[in-house]
């Protein structure tokens, strides 16, 4: 509610909804969304990762979009959970109407670049996005076809990071490279 209240109505707040149960993630999403959050960022269920197939998983998304009172971005960090969501598994569970994108911190621009083919977010007119989920891979995951990042490199240089972006989509790749490759370092230090 705090972070609603100061927050301008023209920008997004996005809560971290994921539970280890579904219906822990359902009631979080929902007491989320009465708070004031816009979107429910859920990130994939690992306790039980030996369990956590592909169809588990979707099934899992599924009902927490069908419960969801707000859209849902799937989150994909295999570094902590010990899951791994295959690029055929997102774009499953990017089938539902309610799932509007990922943030993928796996650092694997092969499959961020199959997301990307997969659910069709190159051409969906931005219906479901992809989000690099690290500023080590910024500029990598937008010449893939992912729309921005939500990343803690920002969180003590926003402006290099936005200038990453900006840079990508000015045309100027060499500029945004270059400035990608010398924060690389800093943004290691950080997630460390």
């Amino acid at each position: 509610e705090t972070v609603r209240q100061a927050t301008p109505d023209d920008k997004l707040v996005i809560a971290g909804t994921g539970c280890e149960s579904t219906w822990a993630t359902i009631d979080l999403t929902i007491q989320a969304a009465e708070a004031g959050a816009d979107v429910a960022l859920v990130i994939a269920p690992g306790f039980y990762d030996s369990k956590m197939s592909p169809a588990a998983l979707v099934r899992h998304y599924n009902a927490v979009a069908d419960a969801s009172p707000v859209p849902v971005m799937l989150y994909n960090m295999p570094k902590y959970t010990h899951v791994d969501m295959a690029a055929t598994t997102i774009a499953r569970a990017a089938e539902h109407p309610n799932v509007i994108g990922i943030k993928d911190s796996s650092g694997n621009i092969t499959k961020l670049a199959d997301i990307v083919r997969l659910t069709g977010a190159a051409d969906r007119g931005g219906t479901f996005q992809v989000l690099a989920g690290s500023a080590g891979f910024l500029f990598a995951a937008l010449a893939v076809g992912a729309v921005g990042g939500v990343v803690a490199l920002s969180n003590i240089a926003p402006h290099q990071c936005i200038d990453i972006y900006q840079l990508f989509y000015a045309g100027r790749w060499d500029d945004a490279a270059d400035l990608q490759r010398r924060m690389v370092p800093v943004n290691t230090a950080i997630t460390a």
